[in-house]
Order: structure tokens, then sequence, then C-alpha cells
């Protein structure tokens, strides 16, 4: 597909650029240099393959191939070969589930992957603490409610596990039941339509959450501005967190006669993140195929 850009005088807007790619990719770099490049992650992505390949994924969660990884739930480190703390083992009646799974947890200043104490409660389940989640799952906070809920650890950046409701989840940032740890887990999607007035409720904004296929939900309006990281905080109002985790930027949502980038600045889109050829994100005029 060709790329184009067109200006409306009248208006100053750039209409978007349409990509043939799955990445937006600066001119004269590479997909690792690249912040907001597509996570090449399939179906079948797992962190604890990711851990042993020595690529960390989500910075919340301080992976290497020694430290177990909290999306698998087995205490054993990638690197030893062992099997267990699948969610298929777990929901075998035949099977006994762990007693003991790898969590994040608060070590001094430093944030830690260790083995702790499990329970049988999966996806939306109630839970006063981590000791109450399966293997895989972490006891995140309700609101202002007394309980949490149990949600699958996304330390990949990837959610392949459907919600307990039966629909789509994203990968999103929350602070757990009992403390003020932040752990990236699998999040329901509350659907949205991207920078249209009222789509989410106040105090969130409609972002992309998933880029393999472009679905669009509500997450929280946070600090972070166009440029910043986004793997540990939300982003502002109208911006959206693209890229593979550990390298995930904050970028401003763009759309034609809708809204318009800074000057120098242009619209750019690219399926599947975007389904509409009209939406896309401001980039700098050296981003290229």
């Amino acid at each position: 597909m060709s790329r184009f850009v067109w200006i409306i005088p009248s208006l100053g807007l750039a209409a978007c650029s349409a990509l043939s790619s799955n990445e937006f990719a600066p001119s004269g770099g590479n997909e690792g240099d690249n912040p907001i490049s597509r996570a090449d992650a399939g179906p079948s992505y797992d962190a604890r393959t990711d851990a042993a390949a020595g690529k960390a994924g989500s910075p919340l969660c301080h992976l290497d191939d020694t430290t177990c990884s909290p999306d698998y739930g087995s205490c054993e480190p990638p690197s030893s070969g062992a099997d267990g703390g699948s969610d298929a083992s777990i929901a075998d009646a035949t099977v006994a589930p762990p007693t003991d799974a790898c969590r994040l947890m608060s070590q001094g200043k430093d944030v830690v992957a260790q083995c702790a104490p499990a329970g049988a409660a999966t996806d939306g389940a109630k839970c006063t603490d981590a000791a109450d989640c399966a293997p895989g799952f972490e006891c995140t906070r309700m609101g202002g409610m007394a309980e949490g809920q149990c949600r699958h650890y996304c330390c990949s950046g990837t959610c392949d596990n459907p919600a307990s409701s039966g629909g789509k989840t994203f990968c999103d940032v929350q602070f757990t039941r009992d403390s003020s740890l932040k752990v990236p887990v699998c999040m329901p999607v509350k659907s949205c339509e991207l920078l249209k007035a009222g789509a989410c409720t106040k105090g969130e904004t409609c972002a992309v959450v998933r880029e393999d296929d472009g679905t669009t939900g509500c997450v929280e309006i946070g600090p972070a501005l166009v440029g910043q990281s986004c793997d540990e905080v939300h982003c502002g109002e109208g911006l959206t967190c693209l890229g593979k985790a550990g390298a995930r930027r904050c970028l401003k949502l763009c759309k034609d006669g809708v809204t318009t980038c800074a000057p120098g600045e242009r619209c750019l889109s690219s399926p599947p993140t975007f389904k509409d050829s009209g939406l896309g994100v401001c980039v700098n005029p050296n981003a290229t195929l």
C-alpha cells in the first residue's frame, strides 16, 4: 500500500498516512531502537520463554533468566526447564494445584520476583491478598472497595486469556491489593471509540489497548506526556500507549478533520493497530516504513 499525505489549508490538518507495515519505524533506526515498534510476539508467546532469551519485558517485573516468571506462575526460573504452574494444570481437577507461586514483591526499595503461597482463585475472583490467587495471578485493588480481584500477570506485555466474563483482556498497570506496588496485569476491555467525546467515564480516556487487532478501551488518565514511557504509568488524555513491553511510549492520537498534530508532524496510521485509516498517531516527519 502506498503512503500519502495531504493538507487541508483552511483547517491546517494533516490527513493520516497509510502504512503497509505493522510497525512505526523512525528513519535510519531499527526495531530495537524504536520505542513505538510493535511487539513481535504471537499468540503462543510466553514470558518464560522471553526471560530465558534475556528479554526483560515490563520493567515493573525485573525479570532475567535467573528469576521465576509471574506470568508462568512456577517458582522455578526458566533456565531450570521445570514444568508446572500452567493454567491448564490448575484447572485439571485430577492434578493437585500448586501451593506456591512466583509473584512480584517489595524487598526494601527493590522489587523482586520470588516464591510465595498461592491459592486457587483465578480471574475476577475476590481476594484479600495475593495468597488467595492461583499461580499466575495477583490480587489487585478494586477502586475504593475493601476486597481486591485476582488478575493474571502480563510481564510479557501480552494477554491471550479471556476475562472471566469471556471478553477480551489487555495488559494494564494496577496496584496490588495490599501494597503500593504496581504490577502489569490483564484487565477486561471496556470498549470505546477513539477521540469521541464522552466515550469513557470521568478520569478515563479511550486508547488503543491491543495493537495486535486494534482493540480500543477506556484506561485511566495518567501523568505521562507525549514521548514519555508508559510501561509503569498511564498516558494523559487523548494519548495512547504503543510499543514493545519495556519500550512503550505515549503518542498523541489524531484523526482527519478532528485533531491536528504539531507543526512538522504528521498523522500516521497502520493496520491492524488502527482499523480506520483516518485514525493514527502523530509522529515526526522522519518516520517511515
